[in-house]
């Protein structure tokens, strides 16, 4: 019964963003301005929509945001690792004449352009997803998605995973730090045994919270949404929703047409 109560309160404790100038903001503003910006960015098809985009989620992200720039620009390396290699093979071109290498292989000067844009546009995309992840709270996903219809039981799941994410994610660091000081980094081996220990505990770990967390519901009646999620935000503003309509179209249609007009000026197009 005890484990259950625990269970319970450490439901109850949903992880919040720091406090954010949108924190106190109403959700649909913040999903109308990126939802606009990643939109504008597939519909242009511009690398210069991209770049503008990609600036301007940079400075709501270190501004408004209150996210560090390092942690910002850690969060972009990630997709970035995948993008860039998925452009070097854009750029290659088999068959080229006057290439000393094998099948004819050699770099395309339109296929460096393209894998360029491919990069930017879909970092560029890659940010408004990461802005409004980092910059929202789960619990007002959760209650969003029950006000526009979606299932309890698909928000209560997403409260539950996110909790249950946070939890381990702590047990990990301390697991891990533990073995390290236990087995060392000394050799491969080490290192293999500590990262062996370390997937069996954390599987043991989340089994057993699992069914702590099932008990828990079970004996309370189930979970319902409203019951955790409370948020505080405010009512729409009109003036606001204004603005993140008309901001993405300023941004993308000002980012296409400068870079289109340098690069007329440059001569990289006619």
């Amino acid at each position: 019964m005890h484990a259950a109560n625990d269970t319970v309160g450490e439901i109850d404790q949903v992880p919040v963003s720091a406090h954010t100038l949108w924190t106190a903001q109403h959700p649909l503003e913040r999903i109308v301005l990126l939802g606009g910006l990643l939109l504008g960015v597939l519909v242009t098809e511009s690398t210069g929509a991209g770049l503008a985009v990609l600036v301007t989620t940079t400075v709501l992200a270190t501004h408004s945001g209150k996210i560090p720039l390092q942690r910002w620009v850690i969060a972009l390396l990630l997709p970035l690792g995948f993008l860039v290699p998925a452009a070097l093979a854009l750029a290659v071109r088999v068959g080229a004449e006057g290439s000393t290498l094998p099948a004819g292989v050699a770099l395309s000067r339109d296929g460096l352009a393209l894998g360029w844009g491919v990069v930017v546009r879909t970092l560029a995309c890659v940010s408004c997803t990461l802005l409004f992840i980092m910059t929202t709270p789960v619990h007002i996903i959760a209650l969003a998605m029950r006000r526009a219809g979606a299932s309890a039981s698909l928000s209560d799941t997403v409260l539950i995973t996110a909790r249950l994410i946070q939890l381990l994610g702590g047990r990990m660091v301390t697991i891990s730090r533990t073995l390290v000081q236990r087995h060392g980094t000394s050799s491969w081996r080490a290192r293999l045994r500590s990262v062996s220990l370390l997937g069996a505990t954390l599987l043991v770990d989340s089994l057993e919270r699992s069914t702590r967390l099932e008990r828990g519901l079970a004996g309370r009646g189930g979970l319902t949404g409203d019951a955790i999620a409370r948020p505080a935000w405010l009512a729409l503003d009109r003036a606001r929703l204004c603005v993140s309509i008309m901001l993405p179209a300023a941004v993308v249609l000002t980012g296409a047409y400068t870079v289109r007009t340098l690069s007329v000026a440059a001569g990289w197009v006619r």
